[in-house]
C-alpha cells in the first residue's frame, strides 16, 4: 500500500512540474500626464524599451499589450520631470488591473514610478 500511495504521489509532483506555462495577455499604460514623460517597459521578449512620450492632456493614454507565460517578469517605470507634473501607471493582466502607481502634482520634485512583478501562477 505505501508503495502504490508513494508513486501515485510522485506521479503528481512529476505531472504538475512538467505542465506548460499559461499565457495571459499582459497590458502597460500610462496616462493622467499632462507633459512628456520617460516610459521604461519589459516586453514579451525580455527586452527593456525606453520610450519618450507627450501627453497633451490628462485624458491621452499610452499603451502596450503582449501576451507572457506566467512566471514572467513584468516591469514598467515612467519619470516626469516637469515641476507640479502627475502621472498613473497601470499593469493589467487578463483585463484586471494587477499593479498600480500615481504621483500628482510634485513641486520642486521629479515624478517617478516604478512597477514589477512576476506574472502569477494561478
Amino acid at each position: 500500500m505505501k508503495k502504490i500511495s508513494f508513486l501515485l504521489i510522485t506521479t503528481l509532483i512529476a505531472a504538475a512540474c512538467t505542465r506548460a506555462p499559461e499565457q495571459h495577455s499582459v497590458r502597460y499604460e500610462a496616462d493622467k500626464a499632462i507633459s512628456e514623460i520617460s516610459i521604461s517597459y519589459r516586453d514579451e521578449n525580455t527586452v527593456l524599451h525606453e520610450i519618450n512620450h507627450v501627453f497633451n492632456s490628462g485624458e491621452d493614454v499610452w499603451s502596450y499589450e503582449a501576451i507572457f507565460p506566467e512566471g514572467d517578469i513584468v516591469y514598467l517605470s515612467a519619470t516626469y520631470a516637469d515641476e507640479g507634473g502627475s502621472q498613473r501607471l497601470r499593469i493589467l493582466i487578463d483585463g484586471k488591473t494587477w499593479r498600480q502607481g500615481e504621483n500628482e502634482r510634485l513641486p520642486g520634485e521629479e515624478g517617478r514610478i516604478t512597477l514589477s512583478g512576476v506574472v502569477p501562477i494561478y
